[in-house]
Formats: structure tokens, C-alpha cells, sequence
């Protein structure tokens, strides 16, 4: 990897970057960025963010793996905070250190391989410190975990799914749980991992009956809420997008945030 050089600066106040699909740059203009969950052993929250360093590659590492998810066209969103600003960094995988911007960046150009890292600004941005809203033309970074490439993929329908020759890389997908099944074991599963991995699951498959998506709704725990907002933005159903439109108006903000954000203007 190319060693990254000094950020870009307006004065002393740092440039960082945070990259989101193209649908949502104009209300990202309008009302800023939102600060969302974020995990790193510790709950918190936060806005993730990179620098904008002379090294794009390291700048926008995260678009390819933002891009697996399903949305095909982001933009970078520039904004400036000063240099003493608060902030966490460290590398996705690991805990994460409290310190300032400046020293952050610090950090990452120290590295000797800064993939995976990545700071998160402890605020929402406000619409008067975006600096603008631009192209992400270049599709760089890594999927899945720096390193991945080289390795063989996982082989499987839903993996290779929209990916440049997938058709030779498919295999026949594992069986998957019976549609009765899986609906059974959302209804008596109480455990929140094992509960999540089970929406996990339902992302695949169609959409079920509105009750037992209304039902997951009311969940008490925002975890499992969240989980089922990143299924439902899978489908283009009625019902399905309605509920999301509910849940924008969840009680815990990150289940808000989450499902605006899979929303269209029109839905709003």
C-alpha cells in the first residue's frame, strides 16, 4: 500500500470524509449527518468518518464493502471539524481509542497497512459544517476483511449474489431452513444473538405474513429491531415498506436513524 500523505486541511481544521448512498445526499445537506450505533466491545454512538489523505485508496477503502450490502451508487460527503475535536480510532476488529482528531489521523498515517481502521466522531454533523457533497467514481477498498483478496470466496448464492462472475463462481447454495421452519423458531426464540441470526436468515427469503414482521417489531431489545430493519430493507413490498416507515419512528434513535435510511423521499 501506498504510504498516505499529509490531510487535507482547510486552515488547521482537518477534512474528513463520510461515504453514503446517493439517494440520501440531498437530506444530508438539509440536515446533517446522524450519529448511529456503532460497536467496538462498548456500546456507543457515533458518526464513522475518514480522513481525506493524498491516498484515495485509504480515504475510501470502505466504499467496497459498503457497496456489498446492495447499494450501488455512494457519494463522499466532505466536512471539517477542528483538530482537537474528539474522536475514537481504531481498526474495525478491535477496541477503539479515545483522543483528537489531529492525533487520530496521526494514527492512521503511521500504519503500516491502514486497512480496516477508521475514526468515529461521537456527534451528529451539523448541515453547516458539510463542506460539500461529491462523486465516489472509484471503486476501491476491500470486501468482507482487509486481506480477503486472493483468498477463494464463499461460493454460495446469497455471497456471490450481483458480484463480476458469479455465475462461475456459484455453487449450489447449502439447504436452507424450510419456510415453516424458520418461522417456528422466530416465534419461540429467546436468546438476542441466536434471534438476530435468524432475521439474518429471513433476509433471503420472501417477505413473511405482516404479523410475524410486526411481531419482531415490538421486540423490547433495539439490537433485534435494528436486525429486522436491515431485512426489511430488502423488500419492496407494501407492508414491508410501510412497517419501515414505522419504525423511523422507533423510540431508540439508532432503529430511527437505521430505517430513515432505507427510505425513499416519497416515503418520508
Amino acid at each position: 500500500m501506498t504510504e498516505a500523505r499529509a490531510p487535507a486541511t482547510i486552515g488547521r481544521v482537518p477534512v474528513l470524509v463520510h461515504l453514503i448512498p446517493e439517494k440520501l445526499a440531498s437530506r444530508a445537506l438539509r440536515g446533517g449527518l446522524r450519529a448511529a450505533r456503532f460497536a467496538d466491545g462498548e456500546p456507543r454512538r457515533g458518526l464513522y468518518c475518514m480522513p481525506v489523505l493524498g491516498d484515495y485508496q485509504v480515504s475510501h477503502q470502505w466504499l467496497r464493502e459498503l457497496k456489498r450490502r446492495g447499494q450501488r451508487a455512494f457519494v463522499g460527503v466532505d466536512f471539517r471539524v477542528p483538530d482537537g475535536e474528539p474522536v475514537w480510532v481504531g481498526h474495525y476488529g478491535r477496541a477503539h481509542v479515545r483522543t483528537t482528531v489531529g492525533e487520530a489521523i496521526g494514527v492512521i498515517l503511521r500504519q503500516p497497512d491502514a486497512r480496516g481502521y477508521q475514526l468515529v466522531l461521537p456527534r451528529s454533523v451539523e448541515p453547516r459544517e458539510i463542506l460539500r457533497v461529491r462523486a465516489v467514481s472509484r471503486v476501491v477498498g476491500w470486501r468482507y476483511f482487509p486481506g480477503a483478496h486472493g483468498r477463494p470466496p464463499c461460493r454460495c448464492d446469497y455471497c456471490q449474489r450481483g458480484t463480476i462472475n458469479a455465475a462461475r463462481d456459484r455453487e449450489p447454495a447449502p439447504p436452507r431452513p424450510k419456510r415453516g421452519e424458520l418461522l417456528a423458531a422466530l416465534a419461540v426464540e429467546r436468546d438476542e444473538a441466536k434471534l438476530i441470526a435468524l432475521i439474518d436468515e429471513l433476509a433471503r427469503a420472501r417477505p413473511p405474513e405482516a404479523a410475524v414482521l410486526r411481531r419482531l417489531a415490538a421486540h423490547p431489545s433495539p439490537d433485534v429491531v435494528e436486525a429486522l430493519v436491515w431485512a426489511l430493507a430488502g423488500y419492496r413490498t407494501l407492508k414491508a415498506r410501510a412497517l419501515l416507515g414505522e419504525l423511523a419512528q422507533h423510540p431508540d434513535r439508532a432503529v430511527r436513524e437505521r430505517a430513515a435510511s432505507f427510505l425513499d423521499e416519497e416515503d418520508l
